[in-house]
């Protein structure tokens, strides 16, 4: 065996840490030769001695106080901790040392185990590292956050919300009236006129079709491949998981997608669709592409999630599929990715510019709101 442990936790103090006992129970359950050490690095010696446990170790779980202390020494953030800005899982790799956060995978388990849904009001106690990761678990589930802290921890507390959280919560009123509109209530409860659905799904064949040119007019502006390569894996996302359904629905109506490509859009989307293309093309770079295109991404997960757990025999109608589709974990792990793209963006932006993104953002609510008023009604030219 390796005089040098091959995994380790980090933090100071390290007394309280079960860490080593899980670990090593792991370790031995699952038939894994490998060890495990704690490791009490002072906040002042992190810069030294960091790198030189993770030059000896395969993995670092990382404690307080240096959940936001070691990001500067990552190579890399990945997805969640990118968004929460807090590591709490080293990964060496041959390109370096890459943080994550499973914070928030064991406290949406845990809520899902005891049968609670992370819905509603939520009281969050305290605004450290994990605090930080379940306020932004809350804060893109829509949910309506209320923060206790000590006096002295006020201005921390205020900084948990990223900007994209801001928005998110801000819009939060927009997106109820969207849930609460004619067209969802009466989809939800399985009473939908088929030709306004109809009408529906040809509207939103001919808006994706729009949609697409936001992320062509991001990648014209992009100054490097890697965001390039972003918005292509959005694309593709958006491709691949929407096409799905959207191409049964067009054949249950005896419709095709080349077919309904000369049809007008409707006043209402016309206006959504161009408001989005000016955003990106009058924009200076990503953030406001991002800003256009997440309002979208964004409410509809948690519009058809809130759908779902209010009304699930919603999946027994023709709609289902519909529902299905957007309440599914993967399309919540895509809008977290996206999400954590738009914060990275939107990072140091003059304060007149992010007063520009947050304008874009509520527009395109406001244009979400509009586009279900009008689903309520069919198109008169199917």
């Amino acid at each position: 065996m390796s005089a040098q442990p091959a995994f380790a936790v980090i933090g100071h103090p390290l007394g309280h840490s079960m860490s080593p006992f899980i670990h090593r129970r792991l370790f031995s359950l699952l038939g894994v030769d490998a060890t495990y050490a704690m490791q009490d690095i002072a906040p002042e010696n992190l810069a030294t001695e960091l790198p030189a446990l993770l030059a000896k170790t395969r993995g670092v779980n990382v404690t307080i106080p240096h959940k936001q202390a070691v990001i500067p020494l990552m190579t890399r953030l990945e997805g969640r901790a990118q968004i929460y800005q807090s590591v709490n899982t080293i990964a060496v790799t041959p390109d370096g040392a890459v943080g994550y956060n499973t914070d928030a995978d064991g406290f949406r388990h845990a809520l899902q185990e005891g049968g609670a849904p992370l819905s509603g009001r939520v009281a969050l106690l305290g605004c450290g590292g994990v605090g930080r990761t379940f306020a932004c678990e809350a804060a893109l589930a829509g949910c309506r956050i209320v923060n206790a802290v000590r006096e002295a921890d006020r201005e921390m507390a205020a900084a948990l919300r990223t900007f994209v959280q801001q928005l998110v919560q801000e819009s939060l009123p927009v997106w109820e009236k969207c849930l609460h509109s004619e067209f969802l209530t009466h989809l939800a409860d399985g009473t939908l006129d088929e030709a306004c659905f109809k009408g529906y799904i040809v509207e939103d064949s001919l808006y994706l079709r729009e949609y697409a040119k936001v992320f062509a007019w991001g990648m014209t502006k992009a100054k490097d491949m890697q965001t390039i390569r972003t918005y292509y894996s959005l694309l593709s996302f958006v491709n691949e998981s929407e096409d799905a359904a959207r191409l049964h629905y067009l054949r249950h109506f005896g419709l095709t997608d080349e077919g309904i490509q000369s049809l007008p859009l409707r006043p209402e989307n016309r206006a959504y669709v161009d408001s989005m293309i000016e955003a990106a093309k009058n924009g200076e770079g990503a953030a406001e592409c991002m800003m256009a295109c997440l309002p979208c991404m964004l409410s509809y997960g948690w519009i058809f999630q809130k759908l779902l757990e209010e009304k699930p025999s919603v999946q027994d109608t023709l709609y289902g599929a519909l529902v299905v589709d957007y309440a599914d974990k993967s399309y919540e792990a895509a809008c977290r990715d996206w999400a954590a793209f738009a914060e990275k963006v939107c990072e140091g932006l003059s304060d007149e510019r992010l007063a520009r993104c947050r304008e874009i953002f509520h527009a395109c609510s406001e244009h979400e709101l509009n586009f279900w008023a009008m689903a309520a009604s069919p198109r008169s030219d199917l």
